[in-house]
């Protein structure tokens, strides 16, 4: 860890809090409040608000812990444990433990899944495995990741269409990191039977590279091993896409 990091992250959350409301979030006999030093303002019904305080909430322990550790740092003492977000959320009161977890998302999830989730011209016949979500993909190591990001409720398109430079793609998955907002490709490469499978993976992989997405940071390549290794897509997921 170094002061760089920590600087970094302060001054995104800072940013972030700018644009959320001021006050707190209470309950009282089941009923929501946003509470200033003025005034007591009923909210039970704009659940686009509440949201924000949970949002807000989240980013405020996150600043307490960034602030303390960079302090720490600074100091060379009493460092504190780096916590996930979902960690943190269970540490907070009752108020907001009540609320979806999807509530502490960074506010561009929302309009991210306003997007059209599949590219429906695509060889539509063979979409033939379907998430208990309701999404159909391809291939049973394509549903294992699909399902997963599911089950840690992680927002994601599947097959959306990118432009990446000068080339027009259809990512597996395209996902936004619920907690950073920052968009995440993951491509996965199941079908070396097929004639020029691997060319095509080594063009996109090319293409990826030469326009600034990094390996396991901005996009994930996985093969069948990482499918067939039990933990393995579980590992990605909380490495990379729920990491501050």
């Amino acid at each position: 860890m170094d002061l760089n990091k920590y600087e970094k992250e302060i001054a995104l959350i800072e940013k972030e809090l700018a644009n959320l409301p001021v006050g707190r979030l209470v309950k009282k006999q089941g009923y929501y409040y946003e509470v200033t030093e003025q005034k007591s303002i009923g909210i039970n019904l704009d659940k686009y608000r509440i949201r924000l305080h949970c949002r807000k909430k989240l980013l405020l322990e996150q600043l307490k812990i960034a602030q303390h550790n960079l302090k720490v740092l600074e100091a060379k003492k009493g460092f504190l444990m780096h916590k996930t977000p979902t960690e943190i959320i269970a540490t907070l009161p009752k108020t907001y433990q009540d609320l979806p977890i999807k509530y502490f998302y960074h506010v561009t999830v929302e309009k991210f899944l306003s997007k059209i989730s599949t590219n429906s011209d695509y060889k539509k016949e063979d979409l033939i495995y379907q998430t208990e979500g309701g999404i159909l993909v391809r291939s049973k190591s394509e549903y294992m990741i699909a399902t997963e990001l599911e089950r840690y409720k992680i927002p994601f398109l599947y097959e959306a269409k990118l432009s990446v430079g000068t080339q027009k793609w259809l990512p597996d998955f395209t996902i936004k990191s619920p907690f950073t907002g920052k968009n995440i490709i993951w491509e996965h490469f199941g079908s070396f039977h097929i004639k020029g499978y691997e060319e095509q993976m080594t063009k996109k992989m090319k293409s990826y590279f030469a326009n600034g997405y990094r390996a396991f940071e901005e996009v994930i390549y996985t093969f069948e091993f990482d499918a067939a290794t039990p933990g393995r897509i579980q590992s990605l997921i909380e490495q990379i896409i729920l990491k501050r």
